[in-house]
């Protein structure tokens, strides 16, 4: 679709683009965005439900032109992408090409022998994988002129699964960004309510953990707390129900509700409410299922949240506990609720926590820097 340019181009190819909602999905977003802003101009390849073709999305940045290969099997939707991204490089000379998880980048990597190649590792889609994916796994990441973890413990992760990446020849850490950092920095946090909210959003999955967060809400229930609480459930996923049947089951329903799917403006309304962002996560399916960073965290933290995490994966990196956030062990429910117990008591000290944790977020977490990152590093 893009013509040949002397300016700076990326060829973006991504498993998935919105409108399929989810965190790979919104990453390839942010940063197509964030590339419009430094002046590279980005061109999406990707799939997702819906007519396939060429479409223009037009942004505050300026206009992204996007090609949906369309859904199906994982086989036929690479091959897609594969003959999508050998046109493209063909007929234009990109600066560099960026693949936003490695299954995409077995589609670009044959074709993209002149630009520059860089590859986002995320955390779980490097660890879940049956054999013969791990093989063309191990024989793909060393191809690209660039990996880049998003966070300290992805990369570590990622150093322990493929030991000879060690000594490739390109590996970065850079952080994700923010999802509504204009919103966020607009916010004036408020610490004075009269009751303290709780809020979780996210995919309603094993490695959230929410089932342990409801039950420690029914230890919290049964205190004398100087100041009465609530506990808000945002998402979808295949633990919806039995989250449900917990609630029912503790007689939480005075405490404890669920909204279910919201659209991006909601969120960021129960953001900007939100005094506690609950986010126990554990490490899953045998220690593979990971929360590779924790955007929807920054992201609630950012608002003026205070913020208690799961001491496994990738939020650790940006949680220092007692300072930016609280870290607890996701399989204590004691913990959990000790954790709630203190922050919803005292104000002081839940305002002390949320507003460092806001200032290092605003502070530190940036698109535009991960994509500048990025191509500094492939000297682009």
């Amino acid at each position: 679709m893009m013509s040949s340019t002397t300016e700076k181009s990326v060829l973006i190819c991504a498993k998935a683009f919105p409108p399929v909602v989810g965190g790979v999905e919104s990453y390839s977003e942010h940063t197509a965005q964030a590339y419009l802003r430094c002046g590279v101009t980005p061109t999406v390849l990707t799939s997702f439900p819906g007519e396939s073709g060429w479409t223009t999305r037009e942004y505050p940045e300026g206009k992204i032109d996007v090609l949906n290969v369309g859904t199906g099997s994982q086989p036929k939707v690479l091959a897609r992408l594969a003959r999508a991204a050998r046109s493209q490089t063909r007929a234009n000379r990109f600066t560099f090409c960026h693949a936003t998880t490695w299954r995409a980048g077995v589609a670009l990597l044959p074709w993209a022998r002149t630009p520059r190649t860089a590859v986002t590792v995320h955390g779980r889609e490097i660890l879940i994988n049956p054999f013969y994916l791990r093989q063309v796994l191990r024989r793909a990441l060393p191809r690209f002129d660039l990996v880049a973890s998003v966070s300290d413990y992805t990369g570590a992760r990622l150093q322990q699964e493929f030991p000879e990446l060690q000594n490739s020849k390109g590996r970065i850490v850079s952080f994700n960004g923010l999802s509504y950092r204009r919103e966020a920095c607009l916010h004036t946090p408020s610490f004075d309510r009269s009751k303290v909210r709780i809020y979780s959003f996210c995919r309603l999955v094993e490695r959230k953990n929410l089932l342990n967060a409801v039950r420690a809400i029914a230890l919290l229930k049964d205190k004398r707390l100087p100041v009465p609480f609530e506990y808000v459930i945002s998402g979808t996923g295949p633990l919806a129900d039995e989250i449900r049947a917990a609630i029912d089951r503790l007689e939480l329903h005075d405490h404890v509700r669920m909204t279910g799917y919201l659209p991006d403006s909601q969120v960021i309304e129960n953001f900007k409410n939100t005094d506690i962002f609950l986010h126990p996560q554990v490490a899953a399916v045998s220690d593979l299922d990971i929360e590779g960073f924790g955007l929807v965290i920054a992201d609630a933290m950012s608002f003026g949240a205070a913020a208690v995490v799961g001491k496994d994966g990738g939020p650790s990196d940006f949680i220092e506990d007692g300072r930016t956030g609280l870290i607890v062990d996701g399989g204590s429910v004691e913990q959990i609720a000790g954790a709630l117990e203190r922050l919803v008591s005292d104000e002081k000290y839940r305002q002390r926590i949320a507003t460092q944790g806001r200032a290092w977020c605003l502070d530190n977490l940036s698109w535009d820097n991960h994509v500048l990152d990025i191509m500094k590093a492939l000297e682009v």
